[in-house]
């Protein structure tokens, strides 16, 4: 494993600290003013949740910005080691996400493919189950879709003078759950870089697949 590939992993999980860091010093605020002003309990937690969206929008690209960094050389130390068999390269593993249609698909296949040549399986075991990137994925594509479907409700109702019909309540609840998909998956996202980073960096590793 790289130096760099140690450094990288630990920028992801400092950059996601400061995401949460920054979400719950804002939710904290807008809870502050809401109980000065008299707000009922329902409207505090409604604010306070609405409030750390705002940090999320602007910390989310540079967490993700750091995993892509991360990624990179993750893979690229496994192409520099010439490990037979890798379908991956550092370029697709970090430009698939931006590929329409393969960012469906592509770096799933990528992080497991990642994790498991990095814990010393041969080319032939490479697309073998991981529980902790299925579950990864899992939340990344539900928190997506049920965002896509409140943001396409809000653009049909607000261009097209069409309204669509979902209560506050159903709104609300598909918010929360898209959200708390996105934080399993960042969480489950840490664990893999963790594990993946001391996969390459054990002695085990180099032992058994480098040399």
């Amino acid at each position: 494993m790289s130096a760099s590939l140690k450094r990288r992993a630990i920028a992801v999980q400092v950059a996601v600290g400061v995401h949460y860091a920054a979400m719950a010093a804002a939710a904290i605020y807008v809870v502050q003013i809401e109980r000065r002003d008299g707000a009922i309990p329902i409207d505090v937690i409604a604010t306070a949740f609405g409030g750390s969206l705002v940090p999320q929008l602007i910390a989310g690209p540079i967490v993700f910005t750091a995993f892509l960094f991360w990624l990179w050389r993750a893979v690229a130390d496994l192409h520099v080691h010439r490990l037979p068999g890798l379908e991956r390269s550092p370029i697709w593993a970090v430009s698939c996400w931006f590929v329409p249609g393969a960012n469906f698909v592509a770096p799933f296949r990528t992080m497991r493919e990642l994790w498991n040549r990095s814990a010393g399986e041969d080319q032939y075991n490479a697309k073998a189950p991981v529980t902790l990137a299925s579950g990864w994925w899992a939340c990344w594509i539900g928190g997506l879709f049920l965002h896509a479907v409140l943001l396409a409700t809000f653009m049909v109702s607000a261009f097209n003078r069409a309204r669509v019909v979902t209560s506050p309540e159903i709104a609300m609840l598909m918010l929360v759950l898209g959200q708390a998909m996105w934080h399993g998956a960042m969480i489950q996202l840490v664990l893999l870089v963790r594990r993946i980073t001391a996969m390459q960096a054990s002695h085990i590793y180099s032992a058994g697949v480098f040399d």
